[in-house]
C-alpha cells in the first residue's frame, strides 16, 4: 500500500548513489554556469584584441563579439530555466517512488490560479513537508515569466546579470532542499553486487604473512 502523503519525506537514493539528490542537480547547474560564462568571457577577450579591420566592413569584430555573447547568454538563460523545470520533475518523482508512491501527474493543474510549474513545485514541497524560502520561488517565477515572454518577442534579450540571477536562484533552491533530505542506508545486496561489501572469509582463510613480525 502506498505511504500516506502526510508522512512521506524527502529521501535520498540508497547510499552511495548521488543521482536524483538536490546536491546532484546543484552540481549540474553549477557546471553549466561555469561553461556558459567561460564561453562568453573567452569571446569577449578574443574580440577585444586589436583588429586589422579597415572600418569599411559592416560586420566589425565588436559586432561579432556582441552578437556571439548575446546568443550565448540568451540561450543559456532560457535553457537553465527549462533545465530547472525538468530537474524538479525528476527530483520529486524520484522521492515519490522511494516513498512507495507513483510518480507525479505533472499535467494535472495546480490548485488555485495560475497553474504554473512553480505552483506545482510549491505543492510538492508541501507534500513532503519541505520548505524553500519564498524569495527564491518568487525569483524563479520571475524568470519563468520573462522566459515565456522572450519566446514570443524578437526584442527581449536577457542580460548577463539576469543569467547570473537565475543561476543563483536555482542554486539556492537546491541548496535549501539538500539538508532536508533523509539519508537512505545502502542496500546490502546491491552493495555486494557492486563489490562495496565483501563476503566474510571462510574458516580456512589464512591472512598473509606479516614480514615485520
Amino acid at each position: 500500500m502506498p505511504t500516506s502523503f502526510a508522512r512521506i519525506k524527502l529521501r535520498k537514493p540508497p547510499y552511495p548513489d548521488p543521482v536524483g539528490t538536490a546536491a546532484y542537480f546543484l552540481i549540474q547547474s553549477s557546471h553549466r554556469e561555469t561553461v556558459f560564462l567561460l564561453q562568453a568571457g573567452i569571446i569577449r577577450d578574443a574580440y577585444n584584441q586589436p583588429s586589422d579591420n579597415d572600418g569599411d566592413c559592416l560586420l566589425t569584430p565588436a559586432l561579432v563579439r556582441d552578437w556571439a555573447v548575446e546568443s550565448i547568454i540568451q540561450g543559456a538563460w532560457m535553457r537553465e530555466y527549462h533545465q530547472w523545470e525538468v530537474a524538479t520533475k525528476t527530483y520529486f518523482d524520484g522521492h515519490h517512488v522511494r516513498n512507495g508512491n507513483s510518480s507525479v501527474n505533472w499535467r494535472k493543474p495546480a490548485q488555485g490560479s495560475p497553474s504554473t510549474h512553480v505552483a506545482k513545485v510549491i505543492e510538492q514541497l508541501a507534500t513532503f513537508s519541505a520548505t524553500v524560502p519564498a524569495e527564491i520561488l518568487d525569483a524563479l517565477d520571475h524568470h519563468r515569466l520573462r522566459v515565456n515572454e522572450a519566446k514570443h518577442r524578437t526584442d527581449y534579450y536577457a542580460t548577463e546579470d539576469e543569467l547570473r540571477e537565475l543561476f543563483s536562484a536555482v542554486a539556492a533552491f537546491w541548496d535549501a532542499l539538500d539538508p532536508q533530505e533523509e539519508f537512505t542506508p545502502p542496500n546490502a545486496d546491491d552493495m555486494r553486487a557492486k563489490k562495496f561489501i565483501f563476503p566474510r572469509p571462510s574458516a580456512s582463510y589464512e591472512p598473509p604473512c606479516d614480514s615485520n613480525r
